[in-house]
């Protein structure tokens, strides 16, 4: 009896091992396919009419963008992009509003002011 006891438990543990290591997460394949496009300022609305753009290609890279006055784009993961200017390092993830928006926290745009703002991004097509 305890022998058929432990062939039932071999055999759910081997069931469970092999369906759930085959799931796989598709979490951060969506968020990439999201990110991917061209993204325009859209909030805060600044005085000088100017939208930043930002454009995320299939590569992680950020091909053109205005910049926020000389600072450089690095996308890590597709979920967070890091702004670099001279020894500044600022990392920031990406956190979705809708699927055509997007939203930085707490960052200072183009050194226009030396306001903390949150900035938002809507996707462009």
């Amino acid at each position: 009896m305890k022998t058929i006891w432990v062939m039932y438990l071999l055999v759910f543990v081997s069931m469970f091992l092999f369906f759930g290591t085959g799931c796989e997460d598709n979490d951060d394949v969506t968020i990439c396919n999201k990110i991917i496009g061209k993204w325009v300022e859209e909030e805060p609305l600044l005085y000088d009419g100017i939208s930043d753009t930002i454009v995320f290609t299939e590569n992680n890279k950020v091909e053109k963008h205005f910049l926020f006055n000389g600072w450089r784009y690095e996308v890590e993961e597709c979920k967070t992009v890091m702004f670099t200017k001279n020894e500044d390092r600022i990392e920031k993830n990406i956190e979705f509003i809708s699927d055509d928006r997007l939203m930085f926290y707490n960052f200072i745009d183009r050194s226009i002011t030396n306001e903390i703002k949150n900035i938002a991004f809507k996707k462009m097509n």
